[in-house]
Formats: C-alpha cells, structure tokens, sequence
C-alpha cells in the first residue's frame, strides 16, 4: 500500500454522503472473497492473523483486549480497512454454573396460544376469536 491510498478518503468512508450512496461504494469496491469474509464470525482465538489478513472475518469472537488491539492492527493493513466486529458470548454464572437469568427466563416463555399467531394478520386474529 502506498501513503496516498492510506490518506486518501474514498466515498464508502465519507460521512457527507448518504448510507446508500456509501453502502453502493463499498459494495462496488469489494471482491466476492471480501463479501464472503464480512460474513464470517470466527474464533479469535484461533490464527487471528488468517482470520483477518486472509478470510476478510467481519467479526471475532472469544477474544482478550490485548487481541482486539492486534485485531484493530491488522484491520488497518487491509484494503478497504473495513471496521471489525467483535462478539462477546453470554457467560454461564460461575458460581451456579447456570446461564444468565434472562437466558433462563426465555426457556420459560409459556408457548400455549403461540401457535399459529405469527403467520396471522391481526384482522384474521380477531375473526378466528369471534
């Protein structure tokens, strides 16, 4: 890379223009590999360095802070420097060894009178309880 491709703005990172004018930009600019890469959510314990700098990983997981900062890094050296997501993973509680409450609470959600009311419109609800 030269230092004018690392100063020069290109249109996808122009915040003066509107997203879909910035959306068609990237889109436009990036190859299949790329495309396919932002796709990816990989484990950034594994070879972070093949994750980024090869596979084009839109997101990590699994990760320290120290990690992220060599993540940031080698997201600076790609092409389009697409900014990199990073997944955090709920944590079981380790004193109970139970998953969190609200992973606990959806379990219980009562699935009786579910059943059929997501593929009905409202109109069809009210004549189906006539």
């Amino acid at each position: 890379m030269t230092s004018q491709t690392l100063t020069t703005q290109l249109p996808y990172q122009d915040p003066a223009l509107s997203i879909p004018e910035r959306v068609a930009d990237l889109l436009g600019r990036m190859t299949l590999e790329e495309k396919v890469g932002q796709m990816l959510q990989l484990d950034a314990r594994d070879d972070l360095d093949d994750h980024i700098a090869r596979r084009h990983a839109g997101s990590i997981l699994h990760t320290s802070p120290e990690r992220i900062l060599r993540a940031n890094e080698l997201t600076a050296q790609t092409r389009l420097r697409i900014p990199l997501l990073v997944g955090r993973t709920a944590s079981t509680d380790t004193r109970s060894g139970q998953e969190p409450r609200s992973i606990r609470r959806s379990w219980a959600w009562p699935l009786r009178g579910m059943r059929g009311s997501s593929n009905a419109s409202p109109a069809r609800r009210r004549r189906r309880s006539r």
